[in-house]
C-alpha cells in the first residue's frame, strides 16, 4: 500500500513558501513602521533637550542681567558686588561657550541657536574681545569665526 504524495508535498511547500512571503513583507512593513516611529522620538527627544538647554542659558542671563540692572542703577559699587557681577558674567559667558560647543558638534541646531541667542553671542564676543578673554570661551569665538554673517543676520 504505498501511495504517491508527490503533488500533495508540492502543494504543501507552496503553500508554506507563500506565507513565508507575505510574513516578511508584513516584517519588512512592520520594522520600517517602527523605525518612522523611532525617528520621530528621537527627533521629540532632541527638541525636548533644546529646550532644557536653552532654559538653562536663559536661567544664567536673567541673574546676569538682573545684576547688572541693579548694578547700574546704583551710584558706586563696592568691590564685593563687582566680584559678584564678574563672576555671574563668566557664569553665564561659560554656559553660553558650552552651548556654542554643542551648536559646533551639530548636538544642536545652529540655526534655532542663531535665533535665540544670535545677538547675545556677539554681545559676548564683542565683550570677551574687549577684555582680551577671547581664549577663555574658545567656542564662543570659533562660532564668531565661523558663523558671523549669519549671527549678524539674527541679532538684527
Amino acid at each position: 500500500f504505498l501511495i504517491d504524495y508527490k503533488d500533495e508535498i508540492d502543494v504543501l511547500a507552496k503553500l508554506i513558501q507563500g506565507f513565508a512571503s507575505i510574513f516578511v513583507i508584513f516584517s519588512i512593513i512592520f520594522g520600517l513602521i517602527q523605525l518612522g516611529i523611532a525617528k520621530r522620538n528621537v527627533k521629540v527627544n532632541a527638541l525636548k533637550a533644546e529646550f532644557d538647554i536653552f532654559d538653562k542659558i536663559s536661567e544664567k542671563e536673567k541673574i546676569y542681567v538682573d545684576y547688572s540692572e541693579k548694578l547700574e542703577s546704583q551710584d558706586n559699587m563696592t568691590e564685593e558686588e563687582y566680584n559678584l557681577y564678574l563672576k555671574h558674567e563668566e557664569q553665564y559667558f561659560k554656559k553660553m561657550n558650552l552651548i556654542c560647543f554643542y551648536a559646533m558638534e551639530d548636538y544642536l541646531e545652529r540655526d534655532h541657536l542663531f535665533q535665540e541667542y544670535g545677538g547675545k553671542i556677539l554681545s559676548i564676543y564683542n565683550k570677551s574681545k574687549e577684555k582680551n578673554t577671547l581664549e577663555k570661551y574658545a567656542n564662543i569665538n570659533e562660532v564668531f569665526q565661523k558663523y558671523e554673517k549669519e549671527l549678524r543676520k539674527y541679532a538684527m
